[in-house]
């Protein structure tokens, strides 16, 4: 999909799935549908022109690499319960992230590559923080962000 350039899906689709936008170099615009539960792995892969999304608080699971190479991408990614390896991993502008109180989870790299990345949100406190498994390498080569917590703030060390 070389020129494919905007997508704007419909309401009732929950999930994008496997590879679903894999190297569309010319989309810069996505629509999502507020009703979808989940982005699988390697969703927009390589979609290095994509520079305008808006992830649904319904979103639950980000997959495995589901934005890599995604240079352009300048978002704040939300309400996420379960980050997969190399969600964002490149040199992507993101720079804050928001997480479910509900998460289960944050994989291996799930970060990692994520210069920009400045702030975590998380609406639980700093003790229910530092109780979610958190994988290898999930911080490695990020930004220097904070953890916003409840019930405080924890640098990227602290984290």
């Amino acid at each position: 999909c070389s020129s494919l350039e905007t997508v704007i899906c419909g309401n009732n689709i929950t999930e994008i799935g496997y590879c679903a936008f894999w190297s569309c170099t010319a989309l810069t615009n996505l629509v999502l549908p507020i009703k979808l539960d989940s982005i699988s792995e390697h969703a927009f892969w390589g979609c290095s022109l994509l520079a305008n999304i808006v992830i649904p608080r319904s979103v639950r699971k980000i997959g495995n690499a589901a934005f890599m190479g995604c240079d352009k991408l300048i978002k704040t990614v939300k309400g996420i319960s379960y980050v997969d390896k190399w969600v964002v991993e490149c040199d992507s502008l993101v720079t804050k992230v928001e997480l479910k109180t509900e998460i289960v989870g944050v994989a291996d790299y799930a970060f990692r590559g994520c210069r920009s990345l400045t702030s975590i949100t998380y609406n639980g406190t700093i003790k229910e923080w530092k109780n979610i498994e958190k994988g290898y390498g999930w911080k490695d080569n990020s930004g220097e962000f904070t953890v916003h917590c409840t019930d405080g703030d924890l640098t990227k060390e602290e984290a």
